[in-house]
């Protein structure tokens, strides 16, 4: 673990310690956190996690893309054309449509989606 990471600290008591790795000794961990340093003694320390950078923005663009081909093919599956369509315009209006709306959706889903990071540390049960 480098100085400067992001990660996130667990202790004994459930609480969570979110921030900045800053240093550790033989006696505690100490992480800067929005507002001040917070230094957790290591027999406290149930266990470590690196944070992975967020990956909203990669998650939403999956769904984005995902949410648009799947409301695509629902609209033109729905579409159809009675009496005089020119090249099925009705047809391609509604999987227009559907892939906007599928869009949408996929980003929100896919921006609420949880990122994991890489438990580095966990305190063996006594």
């Amino acid at each position: 673990m480098k100085a400067g990471q992001t990660i996130q600290v667990i202790d004994t008591a459930s609480k969570k310690y979110s921030g900045t790795f800053v240093s550790v000794s033989d006696t505690a961990m100490t992480i800067q956190q929005t507002s001040n340093q917070q230094s957790i003694l290591k027999q406290d320390v149930r266990s470590v996690k690196i944070v992975k950078s967020s990956q909203r923005a990669k998650h939403a663009m999956i769904g984005a893309a995902a949410g648009a081909g799947a409301g695509a093919v629902t609209g033109a599956a729905l579409g159809g054309c009675s009496g005089s369509c020119f090249l099925g315009s009705e047809r391609g209006a509604l999987a227009g449509i559907g892939a906007g709306i599928g869009a949408i959706v996929g980003a929100g889903v896919g921006a609420v989606l949880p990122s994991h990071g890489t438990t580095i540390y966990e305190a063996s049960a006594h």
